[in-house]
């Protein structure tokens, strides 16, 4: 009787060393972090060099017509505001949207929002820098219960509205 109880404990231990073992093993055989949390040393050291010691969450996007342009996003925190910093794959800042106020917003998009949209608040409110289109607001808000945003020019005049 005592020998079957060893015996049974003993295949009890071995099954466990072996499962110890395994996931030893399958822990050191884990592929590397994906380049959604990790983007090329490139695109760190500009981040790095523009944001000195902050901490920022990567993404990946695919951009363009067609979905070919590989783009990095940094989310981070500076001066208790969200932004979000878009970089190719070469390092290059292509741009940034930041949080603002709705008191930042220009007066003329206020206005254009408060005659064409009264019944609806603006639910998120970002400054758009494109290194090659300049400087948009874009004005988050909930119509006929869709997402929507609309978008002005640096002096608040409106451009769009599109789906968010």
């Amino acid at each position: 009787m005592n020998y079957l109880k060893l015996s049974f404990n003993l295949k009890k231990i071995t099954i466990f060393v072996l499962m110890l073992f395994g996931g030893i093993v399958t822990a050191q055989t884990l592929p590397q972090p994906d380049p959604i949390t990790s983007p090329p040393q490139i695109v760190q050291e500009h981040f790095e060099q523009k944001f000195p010691g902050v901490e920022v969450v990567w993404h990946l996007r695919y951009r363009g017509d067609y979905d070919q342009q590989l783009r990095y996003q940094g989310k981070f925190l500076m001066n208790n505001k969200t932004v979000l910093a878009v970089y190719s794959q070469i390092g290059e800042l292509m741009a940034m949207a930041v949080e603002i106020d709705p008191t930042d917003i220009p007066k003329k998009a206020r206005k254009y929002m408060e005659n064409n949209y009264p019944y609806n608040p603006i639910v998120q409110s970002a400054k758009i820098t494109q290194v090659d289109k300049g400087v948009t607001y874009e004005l988050g808000m909930y119509l006929d219960n869709s997402y929507v945003i609309v978008i002005f020019d640096k002096k608040g005049n409106f451009i769009q509205l599109s789906k968010g």
